[in-house]
């Protein structure tokens, strides 16, 4: 029953009745208590029952007749059967007859098979002279609309329910379905070759045993939802035990007779599951009204389940990417640390084969390869060492016929570096100095070589461009030990200032904004004097700005939200425009702010601030060499217009159609989150926003919110 409600009192009204000559009066009042489709009941001032029409008797399962004849503690215990709790029905009825002009409604809920909602009226009857003689009871059969709003309810709540992880979403619209349906059993099932998944299931049968085994017996054929799986459309078992098509299902055999489901889709269209309830209340009708409210949750399910998806393709490409990027940069600092290591070399060693040996055991095992070898050749002889596996150097020699010396790689299935290098694959360059080839380098691999494969090639072109030099360095170190100290002396500064460059330019903007802060705060705790209120103030406030450095990384995190109230629109723009001062100093842009002396919005400040900051730091990196951001507001009786414009480069047609979507971005560093949190901090004020732009032509945001609180 609804809470009590109190509606006034019986004031004098006219009632008009065409006389007719021999009319009776009862017969009339019997005509009317006969014809309505309303439960009515009459009672006089000690409660006693003075008249009831037999719908009265049907929804309280009494006979009129015995209604009338009844006193009033005997008729209440006939109905009590029917009520969900007594002592707070007899409670209601003493606040009633307390006060005898009152006039009192709610809804009343009878314990039927199915439960039967009834909204109950109450009213005072007046004679003639406006004395009190009895009072009017009336109950209208509300079940169906009281369904149809709890329903609506349900998908109003599920639609507005978000959370990053979509398990949690779906999971909230199960305990949603079971909480409607009484505790219901209700599963979201997954097909997977021949069996259903659970991916979620809510609420258990009565028998706890039942659900185990149900657990158990999870393949199509044993599950009411093949026959789902089987149309792609939805089905209803009112009773399972009553139709052969379904009487062997297992869940069946256990009792779980009532049953209800409907497809989940992907995006493509493909049936990929069932959403369902399954219990054993076959005396509960199910109808049309049940599977379209099932349809809706489930598109809602859908959604959720393709984001699921694509955030798990995404964190899959993400390590995927980490995965690959750690190989690169070990293979890399593998070459880098084997180059090193053979330049170290030319300074330590002068004896050409301990050279060769040494620079062999420096590059082995890089990027893979099992086998090393590098020779020098003289004459019609290639001499000098290689390296298999694990072993020492040994010295190895070939025929300089056998040797294809020019300026391409030379990849061998069966050649005589195969045999040399003991694998079946083979890599190797020539090394040359001016037109007179000295030498030949070369890797053995167990598989196949892929030169097709740019990292690999990169890697190897490094690596023989360095055995390449280290050979001819070492051969004429004497006259080129002065060049080649430089060269690492250049080499060092170089990456030092590559470095120092990469730091600068990462550093350049905070540093920036830092020293403003900081300049802003000696000056304040300079005028706060002794006064270490003020002091804090200042730093507080100043402290404050810091928070734009973290937006640089973190605008696109989904903003805590805050309670909202009635704030000036002023005070959010001068707080964003504190914060981003020194980004709009360094990047020469104008912040230009026209609002009306009044401007108004029942909003949180905190997520005003995260929307403004995101759209000005938008408009900011669409101005490269700098420019002018306008903000706009009307204020009009329900709503304010604000509109953020810049003079950038403007928006492609195709792209601002995506922009307000998740991951949808056109910078290159970007994760595409940020216009989409503010599409929903918008919408979750009631508000709305959208974009208007046309490249060359700046761009344009368009904001609407309610001035009023949103509900």
């Amino acid at each position: 029953m609804r809470p009590f409600s109190y509606i006034g009192e019986v004031g004098s009204a006219d009632v008009a009745v065409r006389e007719s000559g021999g009319g009776d009066t009862t017969a009339l009042l019997k005509a009317i208590l006969q014809a309505s489709n309303t439960g009515i009941l009459l009672t006089d001032l000690d409660h006693e029952s003075l008249a009831c029409n037999g719908k009265f008797g049907q929804f309280f399962n009494v006979e009129p007749s015995v209604v009338v004849r009844s006193r009033v503690e005997e008729l209440r215990r006939k109905v009590f059967p029917l009520l969900k709790d007594h002592a707070e029905w007899l409670r209601k009825l003493e606040l009633i007859y307390a006060d005898s002009s009152c006039i009192y409604e709610d809804d009343l809920v009878l314990m039927h098979q199915p439960e039967l909602t009834l909204h109950r009226y109450t009213a005072p009857v007046s004679d003639a002279s406006d004395r009190l003689i009895g009072r009017l009871w009336t109950f209208t059969d509300v079940t169906r609309e009281r369904r149809a709003q709890r329903m609506s309810d349900v998908m109003h709540f599920v639609s507005s329910f978000h959370h990053e992880e979509p398990k949690k979403v779906y999971g909230r619209i199960l305990k949603e379905v079971s909480e409607y349906y009484a505790g219901t059993t209700a599963i979201l099932s997954l097909l997977e070759d021949n069996l259903l998944i659970f991916r979620g299931i809510e609420g258990a049968p009565s028998n706890g045993r039942q659900l185990a085994r149900l657990m158990r017996g999870n393949t199509l054929r044993s599950s009411y939802c093949q026959f789902i799986l089987r149309t792609s459309e939805p089905l209803i078992v009112q009773d399972a035990s009553l139709d052969d098509r379904y009487a062997d299902v297992p869940a069946a055999k256990l009792g779980l007779s009532r049953y209800m489901g409907v497809p989940i889709h992907d995006p493509s269209g493909t049936m990929v599951g069932t959403l369902c309830i399954v219990d054993d209340r076959t005396s509960h009708p199910l109808d049309e009204q049940d599977m379209r409210f099932l349809t809706m949750l489930a598109m809602r399910v859908s959604a959720e389940l393709a984001r699921e998806a694509h955030l798990s393709q995404r964190l899959e490409e993400h390590v995927n990417a980490n995965i690959r990027q750690a190989l690169e940069l070990d293979q890399a600092r593998g070459v880098l640390r084997a180059m090193n290591g053979a330049f170290g070399l030319l300074a330590k060693l002068d004896n050409t084969d301990a050279f060769i040996q040494a620079q062999l055991l420096a590059v082995r095992g890089v990027l893979g390869f099992t086998s090393v070898c590098l020779l020098l050749c003289e004459e019609d002889l290639c001499r000098g060492y290689a390296v298999v596996g694990s072993a020492a150097p040994t010295a190895v020699a070939i025929k300089r016929s056998s040797v294809v010396l020019d300026d391409d790689w030379t990849v061998g299935q069966n050649s005589s570096f195969n045999a040399l290098l003991k694998t079946p694959h083979s890599v190797g360059v020539s090394i040359s100095s001016g037109h007179r080839e000295i030498g030949v380098f070369a890797f053995g691999s167990e598989r196949p070589i892929d030169l097709a494969d740019e990292r690999i090639r990169l890697h190897l072109e490094a690596l023989f461009d360095q055995v390449d030099l280290v050979v001819q360095v070492h051969l004429l170190h004497r006259e080129l030990g002065h060049a080649h100290d430089e060269l690492r002396s250049t080499h060092t500064e170089l990456v030092q200032s590559e470095k120092l460059g990469i730091v600068g330019a990462l550093a350049a903007a905070t540093a920036h904004d830092i020293r403003n802060i900081m300049s802003t705060l000696d000056i304040e705790l300079a005028a706060s004097g002794r006064d270490p209120v003020e002091a804090l103030a200042a730093v507080r406030h100043q402290s404050a700005r810091f928070s734009v450095l973290a937006h640089r990384l973190l605008s696109y995190t989904k903003p805590s939200a805050d309670a909202r109230a009635t704030i000036q629109l002023k005070d959010v723009l001068d707080s964003v425009s504190s914060l981003l001062d020194g980004h709009l100093r360094i990047s020469k842009v104008i912040l230009d702010v026209r609002l009306p002396q009044t401007c108004v919005v029942n909003a949180g400040a905190g997520q005003l601030e995260h929307v403004f900051i995101n759209l000005f730091l938008n408009s900011m990196q669409a101005m490269p060499e700098g420019g002018t951001i306008t903000v706009v507001g009307v204020q009009k009786t329900k709503w304010l217009h604000v509109s953020v414009s810049d003079d950038g480069r403007g928006i492609d047609a195709r792209i601002a159609e995506e922009l307000f979507k998740p991951f949808s971005t056109a910078r290159a560093n970007g994760f595409g989150l940020g216009l989409y949190s503010c599409q929903r901090i918008i919408e979750e004020h009631g508000g709305t926003i959208y974009v208007n732009s046309l490249p060359g032509e700046g761009t344009t945001f368009v904001i609407m919110l309610p001035t009023g609180p949103h509900q």
